[in-house]
C-alpha cells in the first residue's frame, strides 16, 4: 500500500487578479521622447499613462526603457503628496519604485549626473470606489475544513470598474475562529485558517470596504468525495492520469481537503497532489499518478470518514 499526502500552494489565480483590466504588453512613451515606461504589475507590462495607481500606499514598479544615448541617474516625483518615487531594490537601475498617497497626478522624472531633465510620465493616482471579490465557490460564504490554509484576495477598482495598480493600499481584519496565516502571497491577499465556526474577512481601502462571511467545519462534516478522471497522457516513462477530488458536506463543496490515497498495486506511483489554497480558484483537489505497466488499477482516496475509488487504466 502506498499513501502520500502532499500540498502544493495554489498563488497563481491570485496573480492572474493583477492584470484583469490592464493592455498587457504597451508601453508608455516619455513627454521628450528619450525614454519609454511600462507598469510590471501587468503580465508583459502596461501603459503607465493609461492605467491609474490606488491611492493610499499602494506600492508598484514602473520599467523604463531608454533611447540610444541617454542614461539618467536619479528619479523624483513632481508631486510627493500624490505619489514617491524610487529605484527598486534600492540600487540605481531601470526599474522604479513608487508608493501612492493621495489622489493626484504626478510627473516620474528622469534625471541625469547634471540635473538635466531626461524625460518624465504621468502617474496618476485614483480613490479605490471597490473591492472585487472573485468567488471560485457557490453560496455566500466558502467552506473551509478546519486547520486548512486558505488564501482571499480582493483587487482594488476604480469608478468605472478598471483595475487599479499597486498593492499596499488595503488591510485585513479576520474575526474568531479565524486566525491569521504566514505565507507567500500575491495582489491584496490575506492567508488564514480557523477551528469550526462562522467567521468573517474585511478588506479595507482608505474609501471602501468588503465583508467576506467564512464557514470553518471540522473533518466530520464531509459526507463525500466525488471523484472525476481526467484523460491520460503519455510520455516515454509511462501513462499520467489526473484525478480531481471534490469534498461534499451538506452545507457545499469544501476547500483544503486531502486525499490520503491507497493504490494496491506498487507499479502506480503517485507524483503529486495540489488542493486549492486561494478561494477564487474552485475547491478541488488534483492529484497526478504515473502508471509505469499497462494494466487497470484502482486507487483509493480516503479522507476523514468518507473515500471514493478511482480506476486507472493504461
Amino acid at each position: 500500500m502506498r499513501t502520500v499526502g502532499l500540498l502544493v500552494v495554489a498563488t497563481l489565480a491570485a496573480f492572474a487578479m493583477l492584470v484583469a483590466g490592464c493592455s498587457i504588453g504597451t508601453k508608455s512613451e516619455g513627454q521628450l521622447g528619450h525614454a519609454s515606461f511600462a507598469w510590471e504589475e501587468c503580465f508583459l507590462g502596461c501603459s503607465v499613462a493609461d492605467n491609474p495607481m490606488a491611492a493610499g500606499g499602494a506600492q508598484a514598479e514602473i520599467s523604463v526603457s531608454l533611447a540610444n544615448g541617454f542614461t539618467f541617474q536619479e528619479v523624483r516625483s513632481s508631486n510627493p503628496a500624490v505619489a514617491t518615487v524610487g529605484f527598486a531594490g534600492g540600487s540605481k537601475g531601470l526599474n522604479l519604485a513608487l508608493t501612492s498617497a493621495s489622489p493626484g497626478q504626478t510627473q516620474v522624472q528622469l534625471v541625469d549626473g547634471a540635473g538635466k531633465l531626461v524625460d518624465q510620465v504621468t502617474v496618476t493616482v485614483t480613490q479605490t470606489a471597490k473591492l472585487n471579490v472573485s468567488t471560485g465557490w457557490n453560496g455566500a460564504a466558502p467552506i473551509v475544513v478546519e486547520g486548512s490554509t486558505q488564501s482571499f484576495h480582493v483587487t482594488t477598482v476604480d469608478a468605472n470598474n478598471h483595475t487599479l495598480i499597486g498593492t499596499g493600499s488595503v488591510t485585513f481584519e479576520i474575526a474568531d475562529p479565524l486566525q491569521h496565516e504566514d505565507r507567500l502571497l500575491f495582489g491584496d491577499s490575506v492567508a488564514f485558517s480557523g477551528h469550526a465556526g462562522a467567521g468573517t474577512i474585511t478588506a479595507r481601502a482608505p474609501t471602501t470596504s468588503v465583508v467576506q462571511p467564512v464557514t470553518i467545519v471540522p473533518l466530520t462534516a464531509l459526507t463525500s468525495l466525488s471523484a472525476t478522471v481526467k484523460a491520460n497522457s503519455v510520455d516515454s516513462v509511462g501513462t499520467h492520469g489526473n484525478v480531481t477530488v471534490v469534498a461534499n458536506s451538506t452545507a457545499g463543496a469544501v476547500y483544503g481537503v486531502h486525499c490520503t490515497w491507497s493504490i494496491a498495486d506498487p507499479s502506480v506511483m503517485l507524483e503529486s497532489e495540489t488542493t486549492t489554497s486561494a478561494l477564487d480558484s474552485a475547491p478541488v483537489s488534483t492529484t497526478m499518478f504515473l502508471l509505469t505497466k499497462p494494466g487497470t488499477f484502482e486507487a483509493t482516496c480516503a479522507s476523514g470518514a468518507v473515500s471514493t475509488t478511482v480506476t486507472l487504466q493504461r
